[in-house]
């Protein structure tokens, strides 16, 4: 949702106009000025009026609580990154931890070897 405050062009107004887009809130915007400050309206040139334009659709913002669930969204997004991240170092750790048990058997089965030629040789 988009909005915007007449009171953030300096209007001394309570207006607030809030829509799915930025072009809705501009034109409820536009038919509130025309009502309520036509005074306003009616001494300005088309650079002017143009300048206006541009300056309301500068301090047309979105509304807060979309802001706060794209920080909800952000925040679980990174969350579940970190948690990949984790997830990634432990399976990189029982990775390792494999491997070393993997070669802790082999020195064992190597061992076992020899013990085995040792005692052939002394039963010789």
């Amino acid at each position: 949702m988009m909005k915007f405050e007449c009171k953030d062009l300096g209007m001394d107004c309570d207006f607030v106009a809030t829509a799915e887009t930025k072009e809705e809130v501009m034109d409820m915007a536009m038919a509130h000025a025309v009502e309520a400050h036509a005074d306003v309206l009616q001494g300005l040139s088309t650079e002017e009026t143009e300048a206006m334009n541009a300056k309301l659709a500068g301090v047309i913002k979105e509304t807060e609580e979309e802001l706060i669930a794209e920080d909800v969204t952000t925040m679980a997004v990174m969350d579940g990154e970190e948690d990949e991240a984790q997830d990634e170092a432990q399976g990189e750790d029982s990775e390792e931890e494999a491997v070393a048990e993997d070669a802790d058997g082999d020195e064992a089965e190597v061992e076992e070897e020899e013990d085995s030629k040792e005692e052939t040789t002394e039963v010789a």
